[in-house]
């Protein structure tokens, strides 16, 4: 399946980035955590080809090739933080898989357009793709 070919290249990439302190100046350690919980290095095609789908019975996204339903928010809450951010809007892109990592700009044009603002007006942002 396509989208498992995605997801292990995307593991691989990480944690090539990982491993090569890409990410260091980019993550703001929390107590003992420093990293994403989410990379799996040692996922293969194999383990990938056997996960069930995760949304519907007849679905091809599976826990393997689609991003974890966790996030920020629910750390704060469950750590008792006060946020520094609010969540202002979001947007769903379709774009072929062919050009998976550019669905980031198309997304990002739209939701400045639509909230009337600049990227220079932005202090922070988070960037999802969905396989």
């Amino acid at each position: 399946m396509q989208q498992d070919q995605y997801a292990y290249r995307s593991q691989q990439h990480y944690q090539t980035a990982l491993t090569q302190g890409v990410f260091e100046d980019e993550l703001i350690p929390y107590e003992a955590m420093t990293q994403d919980e989410s990379p799996r290095p040692q996922t293969t095609m194999a383990k990938l080809s056997t996960l069930p789908a995760a949304f519907k019975p007849d679905g091809r996204l599976t826990a393997g090739n689609s991003s974890p339903l966790n996030d920020g928010a629910a750390f704060c809450k469950q750590q008792h933080l006060t946020p520094l951010f609010e969540v202002m809007d979001s947007v769903w892109i379709g774009i072929e898989p062919v050009n998976f990592g550019l669905g980031p700009v198309a997304a990002t044009s739209k939701l400045l357009q639509r909230n009337q603002l600049t990227l220079a007006e932005i202090d922070r942002t988070e960037l999802l793709e969905i396989v």
